[in-house]
């Protein structure tokens, strides 16, 4: 896959008015993100994903930054795959997801492996956050039931999640199989290991 691309830049603002089109909220939110896949040379390729948002106004959980954990065996770029569903929300965050594609730069150099065709790829997500104390206070403490309800998880301010993975890919040409280590928050008992795979064309 011969791409070398100029970063693409995307810029959201949304405005949230109550009573408006069905609207139960007044809020306002930023979302800016840049992304690229370039040839690095005789180093592969490598492609990066940056995403910054921010929320100006106090919401409900549900309508704040969720990052985006991945609890199934299928793989991707632009989530946290050793990260749970739901697991950690935000008003402003900063997220960051790079693959590496090394091509035939180091296993060109194993004679079986050259045979094959299998290339070796890596990849590394961080994600930056915080959740003001304004919002914490916003968010209920029990349902409409007067049940307790499970207290919001958030990152500590501005202290780093972070994973990274290794793996095959072009595996019968059309498989990626990677494994992920969870580097931080590995508290109550979070799962610091998987596999994960994927369907990745790459001729």
């Amino acid at each position: 896959l011969n791409v070398n691309r100029a970063p693409r830049f995307s810029f959201r603002y949304s405005l949230g008015i109550d009573g408006l089109l069905g609207g139960n909220f007044n809020y306002h939110k930023l979302d800016i993100k840049v992304n690229q896949i370039a040839r690095l040379g005789i180093a592969g390729r490598g492609e990066y994903i940056i995403n910054y948002n921010k929320v100006f106004t106090p919401l409900p959980y549900l309508l704040l930054n969720i990052y985006p954990g991945n609890e199934t065996f299928l793989r991707t770029l632009a989530t946290y795959n050793m990260m749970d569903f739901f697991e950690f929300v935000a008003d402003e965050s900063l997220m960051l997801f790079y693959g590496h594609h090394f091509d035939g730069l180091l296993m060109n150099r194993i004679p079986l492996m050259q045979k094959l065709k299998w290339r070796m790829v890596f990849s590394g997500q961080m994600a930056l956050g915080a959740l003001s104390q304004s919002n914490l206070d916003y968010l209920a403490s029990s349902d409409n039931f007067g049940n307790p309800v499970t207290p919001v998880k958030s990152l500590e301010p501005w202290k780093p999640y972070y994973e990274v993975g290794y793996g095959f890919e072009n595996i019968f040409r059309f498989v990626r199989i990677q494994a992920y280590h969870r580097l931080s928050y590995l508290e109550d008992g979070a799962n610091g290991f998987g596999v994960k795979g994927s369907v990745y064309f790459n001729f």
